[in-house]
């Protein structure tokens, strides 16, 4: 790694090349470095509701002064870099007084194992849960493919962010309508809170719907054990109608009319569904006063103040309703508690359980990339469902409480922290055996 100031086309703006092990880098254009940084700039978008600005890479700053330059309502910048050399060069090349002093920004510059503890108490401090995304992520690209080999576990920080921030306030129309939709159905509904601590001593599984579900619907119809209570998400619902199980809840969130289809032809709505204020209304009509349960998102500003007067309790719903059917079954009081189907990768091309109505080509679900299998072996996932999969390893080391949960996932992604189970063990240790077997 060697960086080195370079010369750009316009006078007085230098730019700076970064030689990696394979080839040269230029974090700021060679032709006109303030222009670049202006374009990308006002590519951005600003939505921090607070003014705050997490920034990955100071290069030589143009991009920093372009940013508070196009989006004045930031009033807070605070910038990393792990590549001190460059940091250096850009005071030695530039007059950077300005920037520096400016009240509005912060630089923490130094090795990636130096600054990694305090990277992580600013994306708890303004990436939080309960912030619902109150600092905005700006990475420079270029900077950031000159960061130092050193740094993979900040990269894959920054990727983990990259993807959350990008489904910040997705389907923001659809929740509104929807809320205004379901306000009679919502005000009726006795909340989730009205089951808080009431499972304490009971175990309680919570169902995901991808693949590895197929292996593991057999032995929760095994008529062996006297099964805990379930909660599945509504992907799952129809391969657990398939396999002739049924669950106790059914998690329904995602606002999009195309829910439906994970209900359609369905018979026998027994289980009790769990919605939420910006659910899919129809979804919400299909199930009877008598089996609805209602919420609110924790991780949602305004879902949060309508808690406040509703009184319904607050889920973790994030991107994925997976976290939330977990937190219902942590704040349940259950203990243990088993997690099934959450694969995070494809099987081949199957996406999700047999015969869920959600089934579809791996390609829909973002970039695609390997990582580690709960075997060893590498498996296949995607942009979406590796941001799933962090969600779920952040939720278990902050929220869970003094639950115990296990991973008994049949197949799919390693999931960091979890520990693993067989579910047959776990049915074995944790329930009733009706019969021998």
């Amino acid at each position: 790694f060697r960086a080195e100031i370079v010369p750009s086309n316009v006078e007085g703006m230098p730019t700076v090349s970064v030689q990696m092990a394979d080839r040269a880098i230029f974090i700021h254009s060679k032709f006109d470095p303030m222009k670049d940084a202006r374009r990308w700039a006002e590519r951005l978008e600003v939505k921090s509701p607070v003014g705050v600005a997490l920034v990955f890479g100071f290069g030589f700053g143009y991009h920093v002064e372009a940013l508070l330059e196009a989006h004045p309502q930031i009033r807070k910048a605070i910038v990393f870099d792990v590549s001190p050399d460059v940091v250096r060069l850009a005071l030695a090349a530039r007059q950077l007084d300005a920037l520096i002093t400016d009240p509005r920004v912060n630089i923490f510059a130094g090795p990636c194992s130096q600054i990694f503890e305090t990277l992580k108490a600013f994306i708890d401090q303004y990436m939080g849960a309960a912030k619902n995304q109150a600092a905005d992520v700006f990475i420079h690209p270029a900077s950031l493919e000159a960061f130092p080999e050193d740094s993979a576990d900040l990269r894959e920080a920054l990727e983990h962010l990259r993807l959350r921030s990008r489904s910040a306030g997705v389907f923001s129309k659809e929740k509104e309508q929807n809320t205004a939709a379901n306000a009679e159905a919502f005000a009726a509904a006795p909340g989730v809170s009205s089951l808080f601590k009431t499972r304490r001593g009971r175990a309680m599984i919570v169902a995901a719907s991808g693949p590895s579900l197929d292996k593991s619907l057999p032995l929760l119809n095994d008529d062996r054990f006297e099964m805990p209570e379930i909660i599945c998400v509504d992907s799952a619902l129809a391969p657990f109608r398939a396999a002739g199980v049924a669950p106790d809840f059914v998690l329904s969130g995602d606002p999009q009319t195309h829910t439906m289809r994970l209900f359609e032809g369905l018979d026998r709505l027994d289980e009790t569904l769990i919605f939420f204020a910006s659910s899919n209304p129809q979804v919400v009509g299909l199930y009877p006063p008598d089996k609805r349960l209602a919420a609110c998102s924790s991780v949602s500003e305004r879902e949060v103040a309508l808690d406040a007067e509703a009184k319904k309790g607050l889920l973790h719903f994030s991107g994925t309703v997976l976290l939330a059917a977990l937190d219902f079954a942590v704040k349940s009081g259950a203990s243990p508690v088993v997690i099934v189907g959450a694969d995070f990768s494809f099987a081949d091309e199957q996406t999700h359980a047999t015969g869920s109505r959600t089934q579809g080509i791996a390609s829909r679900y973002g970039r695609l990339r390997e990582v580690q299998g709960i075997g060893g072996q590498p498996v296949k996932t995607s942009d979406v469902f590796y941001t799933f999969m962090k969600e779920l390893e952040d939720y278990y080391m902050k929220y869970r409480g003094d639950t115990t949960i296990y991973n008994a996932t049949a197949r799919g992604a390693a999931v960091l922290h979890v520990p693993l189970i067989s579910l047959e063990s776990f049915l074995t240790a944790y329930t009733r055996t009706v019969r021998g077997g």
